[in-house]
């Protein structure tokens, strides 16, 4: 009942849509652009938007495939153009065919939602004029629509489940994917060396949203702006529970890639003991040494015996929340949900790029595939992959 009242919520969801950017878009394949720098290829809003200082809209079909889907602000209009501000305070002039305004339920957090990030109210509009020649009972749109609903993504919800690697500490950053969560450029997650050759890889993080499915209508990232292991490019993938009818022949059609296994994770219990390093570095030497010497060395021993000991417990405990984290990912199957999104280099203001998803995406466990890095295919040595911050809404 829930599927079927799923697929005819859709139905009416794309009804409800027709006339969006997206399918106006995809619509007119013959359409001019007179920019010099950006060629559009679809038909927006035109002259028929307000276009008013400020206002946030997304750049959709243009030939500069990098500036798709970019969230950007108007800044001023003419002669058929616009010059927008983008997301990295880069200004780039396109055509006014080319740009649209953002759906106003981004920003209202308090908007119902149903499957496909669509409004409750027009749903229930579309529905109610499709039944209006039915003898439908009493209360049947309330009905199906209660298992259509879907709650709005909410970034206090959402914890990393696993990654694909992780890069080498060090004293600044400990590169553990669960900094993406944490807003500002104080943590980070970086991939491990060698895992994006030539700068292009498929390094993800895996993140659950909840409890239960929620809607995706946004992603923006953060990246150290000049930074050669910053994400250049980047999609999204969802994963599913696998129904117990399906053959192994429609899981392999439908798998993007398996999650890596808990036997891939660290192993935090082949450490060398603190003690094996103190023997080894003070063996033959001992005899020369004053009682001062003696007594700060083993002092020091036993202050850094501690301190391995902490954080032989710190990995051993992260090792086994990833364990358990992993096993909760295990079944599911991965399908790519997004186009391919483009990070641009900018100032050291480090600001996070937006990029509207339409339309919306449904899940409970939404992967970061990064792709590609800014730097890799001009230096070898730049063969890791990472971003400071990631949020949804």
């Amino acid at each position: 009942g829930q599927q079927a009242g799923q697929q005819a919520g859709q139905q009416a969801g794309q009804q409800a849509t027709a006339g969006s950017w997206k399918q106006r878009s995809s619509s007119s394949s013959d359409a001019a652009a007179e920019a010099q720098e950006l060629v559009g290829s679809g038909s927006g809003a035109g002259e028929d938007m307000e276009w008013i200082f400020g206002s946030r809209v997304v750049l959709i079909g243009l030939e500069a495939r990098r500036f798709n889907f970019h969230v950007a602000e108007i800044q001023d209009s003419y002669s058929g153009r616009c010059v927008v501000r983008l997301g990295n305070d880069e200004m780039i002039l396109v055509p006014k065919e080319n740009v649209y305004m953002l759906p106003e339920s981004l920003d209202d957090a308090k908007e119902r939602l149903v499957f496909g990030g669509h409004s409750y109210g027009t749903i229930y509009r579309e529905l109610a004029r499709s039944l209006s020649k039915t003898r439908s009972p009493a209360g049947i749109l309330d009905i199906v629509l209660s298992f259509l609903e879907v709650s709005h993504v909410n970034m206090q919800d959402i914890k990393v489940l696993n990654c694909s690697s992780q890069a080498t500490p060090n004293p600044t950053y400990d590169f553990h994917p669960i900094g993406t969560l944490e807003q500002g450029i104080s943590s980070c997650w970086i991939s491990r060396t060698g895992s994006c050759p030539g700068g292009k890889g498929c390094e993800y993080i895996t993140y659950s949203l909840g409890d239960k499915p929620k809607a995706i209508r946004s992603v923006a990232m953060r990246i150290p702006s000049t930074g050669p292991l910053s994400v250049r490019r980047f999609h999204l993938e969802i994963g599913r529970r696998e129904l117990a009818e399906s053959t192994e022949k429609e899981r392999g059609e439908r798998e993007v890639r398996p999650g890596r296994t808990s036997s891939e994770l660290v192993d935090c219990n082949n450490r060398s003991s603190g003690a094996e390093q103190y023997t080894n570095s003070d063996s033959g030497d001992s005899h020369s040494k004053s009682f001062d010497d003696l007594y700060i060395e083993k002092c020091n021993y036993e202050r850094r015996r501690q301190s391995e000991k902490e954080t032989g417990q710190r990995q051993q405990q992260q090792c086994q929340r990833q364990k358990e984290e992993s096993e909760e990912t295990q079944g599911l199957v991965w399908t790519r949900a997004t186009p391919d999104f483009h990070m641009l280099r900018g100032p050291k203001t480090h600001p996070i790029q937006e990029f509207l998803i339409e339309p919306a995406i449904d899940c409970q466990y939404v992967r970061v595939v990064c792709t590609e890095n800014m730097l890799g295919h001009l230096h070898p040595v730049y063969d890791s992959i990472g971003f400071w911050e990631i949020r949804f809404r």
